[in-house]
């Protein structure tokens, strides 16, 4: 789908910085995540599509795009999704739902420089 890989990272930017993009950048990542599900920027791209839905305060999306992340087959990400997932739950005010999200990061261990950024 993209010409140039970091054309993604522009499209990403636009979406959260102008919301008026905001629909613009959901579907080219929803178009990238459809065709290219092998791409070693998969993840980070569900990752940014989740956080879109959650700025559209569609909960549902985003929740199930955090689900997908929580699949990818590195804790770094498996840990992005949980604190995602948790961060949605605060926005929707479910304080109790976050809480053991968040203490699930904290209690994974980290292996690598990425794993502990994420629990910090």
């Amino acid at each position: 789908m993209w010409a140039w890989p970091g054309i993604q990272s522009v499209f990403e930017t636009m979406a959260l910085t102008d919301r008026s993009k905001l629909d613009d950048g959901i579907k080219a990542l929803e178009g990238f995540k459809t065709a290219h599900g092998d791409h070693y920027t998969f993840y980070d791209s569900l990752k940014l599509l989740g956080e879109l839905y959650l700025v559209k305060q569609d909960y549902v999306k985003a929740q199930s795009t955090f689900d997908q992340l929580a699949k990818a087959p590195w804790p770094d990400y498996q840990m992005q999704a949980k604190i995602s997932a948790g961060k949605l739950k605060q926005q929707e005010n479910k304080i109790d739902d976050a809480l053991p999200l968040f203490d699930a990061v904290i209690a994974m261990s980290a292996n690598n420089p990425q794993e502990e950024s994420q629990r910090q």
